[in-house]
């Protein structure tokens, strides 16, 4: 049911009842008209393209849309070339953050965030996906997977029990609030935090670092993507470039 989707969940209330009503009215023509609307109503070209991109999951996974059917809410060409350039603009904007030893104490003060630097994993999957713990190891399900059966080993930094212990308390915190709102508050808190300069201002720094952080100190000379590949799961060697710009200084311990 499309309504237990982590992607549906995520998205505002708004975007909810655009489909909420066409499961009921089964309308193609205004549904796509609302989501045109709403996704207009985004700021930025990257947010629009978000939205756009859970609006066809969602309606390609649960009301089984073919992209034949979904060509009303395709993107147009000046569209497709003004993400494109964002994109591009924003690679080459990268420059080099360097992450010190109080700065990450001032980071990992907050408890999601001292889970996902000591682990890679991003706020959604901490909050909402299964873990399990066997034999002084954690597995855990993850986002962005084909196979969403598969529970994967997480090699954790520091001591694993007490990434446990605070794991098992925003567990807690979780059952009490939406995974929207905490993420929303890391990423304020993040914002608030980083220095004016730093390329990333959210969440994405935490990953940065773990990984970062195996790369120089932990290491057997592995490349960067071999690194991301081995501990994030990740399949795309490309994603190395989203990596580059974070540098620790020497005195960084976790």
């Amino acid at each position: 049911m499309y309504k237990s989707s982590k992607s549906y969940v995520k998205l505002s209330k708004a975007a909810r009842k655009i489909l909420d009503t066409y499961d009921t009215t089964n309308n193609t023509e205004n549904l796509f008209e609302d989501i045109i609307t709403n996704v207009a109503t985004q700021k930025t070209i990257g947010s629009k393209h978000t939205r756009l991109s859970v609006f066809r999951g969602l309606l390609r996974k649960y009301f089984n849309m073919s992209d034949e059917d979904m060509k009303p809410i395709d993107r147009s060409d000046d569209e497709k070339q003004a993400y494109f350039e964002s994109n591009r603009r924003g690679f080459y904007n990268q420059h080099e953050d360097i992450i010190t030893y109080d700065l990450l104490k001032e980071i990992i003060h907050d408890p999601i965030c001292y889970l996902m630097v000591t682990s890679g994993r991003r706020i959604g999957e901490l909050l909402d996906n299964e873990v399990q713990f066997n034999n002084g190891s954690v597995f855990m399900k993850l986002n962005k997977k084909k196979d969403c059966d598969v529970l994967y080993p997480i090699h954790i930094l520091g001591c694993l029990e007490k990434w446990k212990a605070m794991y098992h308390n925003c567990r807690v915190v979780k059952n009490k609030r939406s995974s929207i709102a905490i993420i929303n508050e890391v990423n304020t808190r993040l914002k608030m935090l980083l220095p004016i300069g730093f390329y990333k201002k959210s969440s994405h720094i935490c990953r940065a670092i773990y990984i970062k952080y195996i790369y120089k100190f932990k290491s057997d000379k592995s490349t960067l993507p071999q690194i991301i590949s081995k501990y994030l799961h990740h399949e795309s060697p490309a994603a190395s470039i989203y990596y580059n710009h974070v540098i620790l200084a020497d005195d960084v311990v976790l």
